[in-house]
């Protein structure tokens, strides 16, 4: 009879463990977690990064956690990155979080216009791109981005990039250039066929040329027609700016 019992209130109180479990999962996080933003290092833990936000004060039971990551199988599978806790999360939906790696989101704009160094310093500027090209010459940078062409001018997309922290300059620098891949590609495509343009890559230096000759797009397409009479006559395009962006530091309002 006693050995009865004991194994009745076992199976109770286990019962009641599971259903105290459950409950903590999907309960909202204590109100002082929200806006909290941690860091999981690269080969951190479940362990080690339950008791890291217990220290914070966002889990009260972090061994509830590792057993709930254990039943569910990804226990192993948290990524690395940074992470930011939003009002009225769950510890199930922290843990789905950084499994599928919803990483805090950061934002880089390169503007329309703007030359290879331009956007090359807007991205060492933002304090979570993670430098590794200092010091390499434009040609070593088109080498490790994959560009045939030896000189990556023009070959950026210009848009809102967004990016978790410890994103590399390259990383970035890379998907601008896949980006104008596909945009360029799109457009060659489309393109009329009487252009006098053998490649994609020609007809994007002429629309960097037309861009820079006027910054009111209705202008734009009387721009082109005249450059592209100009080449089907065989004369010099006689671009101010062809000239200036060679001129680089040297120009000072005056050709």
């Amino acid at each position: 009879r006693y050995l009865a019992a004991a194994g009745l209130f076992v199976c109770v109180l286990l019962i009641g463990m599971v259903i105290f479990g459950l409950n903590y999962m999907r309960s909202p996080l204590p109100s002082a977690a929200a806006d909290v933003v941690f860091e999981v290092k690269p080969g951190s833990s479940l362990t080690r990064v339950n008791r890291q936000l217990m220290d914070l004060g966002v889990l009260q039971y972090p061994r509830i956690v590792g057993l709930w990551a254990r039943y569910q199988g990804v226990a192993d599978g948290i990524k690395a990155g940074e992470y930011a806790l939003a009002d009225a999360e769950t510890p199930a939906q922290l843990l789905a979080n950084m499994v599928a790696a919803k990483t805090v989101q950061y934002r880089l704009t390169l503007v329309e216009g703007w030359t290879f160094s331009q956007a090359l310093a807007e991205i060492h500027r933002h304090p979570k791109v993670t430098q590794t090209l200092e010091g390499k010459s434009v040609e070593q940078i088109s080498k490790e981005m994959l560009i045939s062409i030896g000189n990556p001018e023009g070959l950026l997309f210009p848009d809102t990039y967004f990016f978790a922290a410890d994103t590399t300059d390259l990383q970035l620098l890379k998907r601008a250039n896949e980006r104008l891949d596909e945009v360029l590609a799109k457009a060659w495509e489309q393109r009329l066929g009487a252009l006098p343009y053998a490649t994609p890559y020609e007809a994007l230096i002429m629309a960097s040329i037309i861009e820079k000759e006027s910054g009111a797009s209705s202008e734009r397409g009387h721009i082109a027609g005249v450059f592209v009479r100009r080449l089907e006559l065989g004369m010099r395009l006689q671009s101010d700016p062809t000239v200036i962006y060679g001129m680089a530091e040297n120009y000072a309002g005056d050709i």
